[in-house]
């Protein structure tokens, strides 16, 4: 068998980066990369989130998020390393709405390697887990 046999469908890969994972990366973008920087993902993932929720109009259910985001996916021949993973923090504003929640988030990306963007804005809806 080659390696390639043994790679994960990439529908079952794990993709870290982005407003569920580490903020301050796009989507994918804190693991694997094709030598062409296109988001590869990996069949390990390991990702830490740390919040701290200040409400600020509570009737209305807003509430300001202060973040702290570590994690990384990695590749079917990599080994997780603590050293290799990656870090955002920043923050955000929530709205808990009859409709679900939306967020905006503002995340850093701490240690930005060459040709990295330094920060990223992400906004979505829905539940968080």
């Amino acid at each position: 068998d080659g390696i390639a046999e043994n790679l994960l469908p990439v529908g079952e890969r794990f993709f870290v980066g982005g407003i569920n994972t580490v903020r301050g990366f796009r989507f994918g973008k804190a693991g694997p990369l094709t030598s062409a920087g296109v988001i590869n993902g990996g069949n390990k993932e390991l990702f830490f989130n740390a919040e701290y929720l200040i409400p600020f109009a509570k009737e209305a259910g807003l509430k300001w998020v202060l973040f702290y985001d570590i994690g990384a996916a990695f590749g079917d021949t990599e080994s997780i390393a603590l050293s290799e993973l990656r870090e955002g923090a920043g923050l955000g504003i929530r709205w808990i709405s009859p409709v679900g929640t939306f967020r905006a988030e503002w995340g850093y990306n701490i240690n930005p390697k060459p040709g990295e963007k330094d920060k990223e804005f992400e906004f979505s809806i829905g539940t968080i887990f």
